[in-house]
């Protein structure tokens, strides 16, 4: 394989090689070697530099007797990586510039990478890296995993020592990937890699089973809980002794060895390192895509190398994520330096909040009302920091005393409602709405809030009417734009439930033209895309919401629509999967359970898990859910049972409405003939 750089090997290059290198891989003239060679158990690297100082090359010399196990995919791994398959490589993965085998029937690699250091010599000198970094790296390396498993190879685990941190802290480079997912058979254990991969492996793999994709996922939640603690999470120089921890010892969660760490990465790490291979995620493609969406919006939190110092003049953008830690950590050291004073903990409880911390404003809320039970913000925001996690139960409670103290505080009404609203009480909500409102006519966080209960209600055209006057007033009073853009997608998404397909359009683009940044206005956009028939148009705006709000399942739910729109049937079952763990409702189970029943992909379909998970999202509605409904029908018939299918067919369609009536007609009909329901046909 031509590259530039085999041309001519200067003398002092050339007495720094190794033997099999210098008969491999000439260099040009000026090319000098760079630091140590680094040897590891996979062979040794050699910094290359160019002679402008420009370039930074490794040349990676691969030996050892695990090549024998490897012969076949020498040549198909680094093929790969040089961009000569399908497509080219990840920057993650370093581009073989050269590659072959040598005279002494070792295998050499050339491979490019950023200047930089070994991640574990990185760590030894300088600590535990910044969490922004921590991420950054996790996810890179997720990202890694994913494409080797499309080109249908495991990767093999990510160790600390085997990843390169480039200088500048913004990414990280895995050259071993691929190569050591080839050597993941035979009596690897025994060689001085396997002995390092030890604490890596899986329970099952010590016990016998193959390295998998599900290992490569294993590995990977313990290169991240290493990454963020400085632990592993089950510790051990034996195989024996790392079995020995699975057994009987629960690591504890990172955010209890490091301040700071977000509950949501802390869950997924916890998921990945579980083990029972079943409560693992499936592919490393949505743990990606988690990972990502944990980044926050904007650029993938990268943060500073650990050494570095950011740019003075702000050229490079501030990672959200580095922003809120800085504030965070402000704020709590102005709480602590007055530790009884109540303000410190609500304002920062305020800024936990607002940088998407429920669960840690919730416990500052709580000191400062140790501190001062009459405050009354502090109460208020124990309230919202409860409706923000999802606990409708713990914010009525919260709310019963401050009703009764101030049953007519528009504030308090207002909360009420949204927290009946949260436990799917649409009546109440629109009963406290109705008090807000006799108040104050002109309260438009009110009408949008009733707005939605109607909707849910299935009162559309109540809903709209609601979300005209609260357009009307935001207009009046020139509300901000984030606020406007939501109140339009809003009503974007009314319109099209009315088939008002004109007036849709120019919603979402007034709410586009409002916030471009706003997720609302993306939603209403991707919806409307669907609805017209174009689901391709549909993909960057679902990528999107994914990737900025993968924390909430309706963001993964609506890029499953648009896959099984354009036939993706594999892709929209990891989004529904993906969704399921973060919140398995009603509306999630029955998705899941109809493109398990329907896919015309044979390899997804799953009829008898179709009809649990269907059967489960009826039961949760009163079996009075057309939706769930539907998906038990389409399960019965993929278990070969139409007669029973069509019976729930019928139900379904005496629960129906409008276009949902007239898909359940036309299904009713397939089931009459003994034939099972297919998706897009």
């Amino acid at each position: 394989m031509a590259d530039p750089v085999a041309a001519s090997l200067s003398d002092a290059l050339m007495q720094s090689l190794p033997l099999p290198l210098k008969e491999a891989l000439p260099s040009p003239e000026g090319w000098k070697a760079v630091g140590d060679a680094h040897s590891a158990p996979l062979g040794q690297v050699i910094g290359l530099e160019s002679p402008d100082k420009a370039v930074h090359r490794s040349a990676v010399l691969l030996d050892g007797p695990w090549l024998h196990e490897c012969s076949q995919a020498g040549e198909a791994i680094p093929q790969a990586m040089s961009g000569r398959a399908d497509e080219q490589a990840p920057l993650e993965l370093p581009r073989v510039m050269a590659y072959g085998p040598s005279s002494t029937g070792t295998f050499w690699a050339l491979m490019e990478l950023a200047p930089g250091v070994w991640l574990n010599d990185q760590i030894s000198k300088h600590g535990r890296a910044p969490l922004p970094q921590c991420l950054q790296i996790i996810r890179l390396a997720a990202q890694a995993l994913a494409w080797w498993h499309g080109k249908k190879m495991l990767a093999g685990p990510v160790l600390p020592r085997e990843t390169w941190a480039p200088l500048d802290g913004k990414s990280a480079q895995f050259p071993w990937l691929g190569f050591s997912g080839s050597l993941l058979a035979g009596d690897w254990f025994t060689t001085e890699r396997g002995a390092a991969l030890l604490p890596y492996c899986p329970p099952e793999v010590l016990d016998g089973a193959t390295w998998d994709i599900s290992a490569d996922l294993y590995a990977l939640g313990c290169l991240a809980y290493f990454l963020l603690t400085g632990e592993m999470p089950f510790p051990g120089a034996k195989a024996e002794e790392v079995r020995t921890q699975q057994r009987s010892r629960k690591p504890r969660t990172p955010p209890e060895l490091r301040m700071g760490v977000p509950g949501a990465l802390s869950d997924l790490v916890m998921r990945l390192i579980s083990t029972q291979p079943h409560e693992r995620p499936i592919k490393a493609q949505p743990v990606a895509d988690r990972l990502i969406s944990l980044s926050g919006p904007g650029s993938p939190a990268t943060g500073e190398a650990f050494g570095a110092k950011t740019d003075s003049k702000g050229s490079t953008p501030v990672p959200r994520l580095v922003l809120a830690d800085e504030e965070i950590n402000r704020l709590k050291a102005e709480a602590e330096a007055t530790p009884t004073e109540a303000e410190g903990w609500l304002k920062l409880g305020q800024a936990q909040l607002r940088l998407g911390k429920p669960g840690d404003a919730t416990v500052s809320a709580e000191l400062a009302l140790k501190l001062n039970p009459r405050l009354g913000a502090a109460a208020l925001l124990r309230v919202d920091a409860h409706l923000a996690r999802g606990d409708a139960k713990r914010a009525l409670l919260d709310l019963q005393p401050l009703v009764r103290a101030l049953p007519n505080a528009p504030q308090v009404r207002l909360r009420l409602a949204r927290a009946h609203f949260a436990g799917a009480d649409a009546t109440k909500t629109i009963a406290e709405c109705d008090l807000v409102l006799k108040a104050d006519a002109r309260n438009i966080d009110a009408l949008a809030l009733r707005a939605q209960a109607h909707e849910s209600q299935g009162e559309t055209l109540r809903a709209l009417t609601d979300m005209d006057q609260a357009v009307e007033l935001a207009t009046a009073q020139s509300a901000n734009p984030v606020s406007m853009a939501k109140l339009l997608a809003r009503r974007s998404d009314l319109h099209l439930t009315l088939g008002h397909t004109t007036e849709a359009q120019e919603d979402m683009r007034a709410a586009i033209t409002a916030d471009p940044s706003s997720l609302a206005a993306r939603q209403a956009r991707a919806k409307l895309f669907l609805e017209l028939g174009k689901a391709a148009d549909a993909e960057d705006d679902c990528d999107h919401l994914v990737a900025q709000a993968g924390r909430a399942p309706w963001s993964w739910l609506l890029r499953a629509r648009q896959r099984v729109a354009v036939a993706e049937y594999r892709m929209a079952l990891e989004d529904l999967e993906q969704a399921m763990e973060l919140e398995a409702s009603p509306t999630v189970l029955s998705q899941t359970a109809l493109l398990l029943a329907a896919a015309p992909d044979k390899s997804v379909r799953d009829p008898d898990r179709a009809l649990e998970l269907g059967r489960k999202a009826a039961e949760e509605t009163g079996w009075d859910d057309p939706m769930a409904l539907e998906a038990v029908a389409a399960a019965y018939a993929a278990c070969k049972q139409c007669e029973t299918a069509a019976g729930w067919t019928m139900k379904a369609i005496s629960k129906a409405k409008g276009a949902d009536r007239d898909r359940l007609q036309e299904m009713l009909k397939i089931f009459k003939t003994g034939k099972p329901y297919r998706l897009g046909r």
